[in-house]
């Protein structure tokens, strides 16, 4: 499918479809801007920070995203990763994603990093800080799936193949 053909479509949807995709397009975005970060020569502490803060609110905006499919409905104005997660009712879908874990370890890890976009922009006001990255990258690639799966369900664009 060529550029042409997928704007054609975006500009078929409706308005709130087309702020599913907007959303979804901006989680994508934040979570792959970390990469871009890659090249710079700074010490790795300091190369965390973008990447926790960049994850983190990929993390927010694929679950916004999926609260507005889910409702048709513009999503909440909050930064809680958990109680967004909650708002999703994406239980089973992350829980088969992450079989090491039972429901209550898995909101247990879901609950320590809920504030992580906010306390780490200002990490500064809130150390020391401590936060499981790879727990933090693994949840952010599930809700892409999660999310990537619905968008397409929702607004028959493959968000793969779409203007990045």
């Amino acid at each position: 499918m060529n550029l042409t053909e997928v704007e054609k479509q975006f500009n078929n949807l409706t308005e709130i479809e087309k702020k599913i995709i907007n959303i979804y397009r901006s989680a994508k975005q934040f979570k792959n801007a970390i990469y871009l970060n890659e090249v710079l020569v700074l010490p790795k502490r300091i190369r965390m920070i973008p990447f926790i803060v960049n994850k983190a609110f990929s993390c927010e905006l694929y679950l916004k995203c999926i609260i507005c499919i889910n409702s048709l409905k513009d999503p909440s104005r909050q930064h809680s990763l958990f109680k967004l997660y909650k708002e999703c009712n994406i239980d089973e879908s992350v829980e088969s994603y992450f079989t090491e874990m039972n429901k209550v370890e898995l909101e247990k890890e879901i609950k320590k990093i809920s504030d992580t976009f906010i306390k780490f922009r200002y990490v500064y006001e809130y150390t020391p800080l401590e936060i499981n990255c790879g727990f933090l990258n693994r949840l952010c690639d599930c809700l892409d799936r999660i999310a990537h799966t619905k968008v397409l369900k929702q607004c028959q664009i493959d968000m793969d193949n779409c203007f990045y």
